[in-house]
């Protein structure tokens, strides 16, 4: 796979208030899978990148907020929870990123990466 073909950006959608779960396969930057075993693979979502706070963190250490489905070749399941997305404005958009830390300690951030989409939900105002 060349870097021209490694998927960069996904953008993710979720509704205020609502549950809702992503499968994702971790790639490094020239799109080969990151075999997660050991690590902890971390999520962060801001308003914007230059933000100081996070809105929403999940954790690969963290029981059922990331799931590592099949660590050797890069698959989890991120979780959002409707805690997570319920106190924010809607409809509103967010950037994300995953950042993994290998067994070894070596930081990286992987992809994919991209645009976190909160819908507004008719039954909460």
């Amino acid at each position: 796979m060349t870097p021209e073909e490694v998927e960069a950006q996904v953008d993710l959608t979720v509704i205020r208030g609502d549950d809702a779960s992503f499968d994702v396969v971790i790639k490094d930057s020239v799109g080969q899978t990151v075999n997660l075993t050991g690590g902890v693979l971390k999520f962060t979502a801001r308003s914007r990148s230059s933000d100081i706070s996070a809105l929403i963190n999940k954790s690969s250490a963290i029981v059922g907020q990331i799931t590592f489905v099949d660590a050797i070749h890069g698959m989890a399941t991120l979780k959002i929870e409707d805690s997570d997305t319920s106190p924010l404005y809607a409809p509103s958009t967010l950037v994300y990123d995953f950042e993994f830390t290998s067994a070894g300690g070596d930081v990286t951030t992987v992809l994919p990466a991209g645009v976190l989409t909160i819908l507004r939900d008719i039954t909460h105002p």
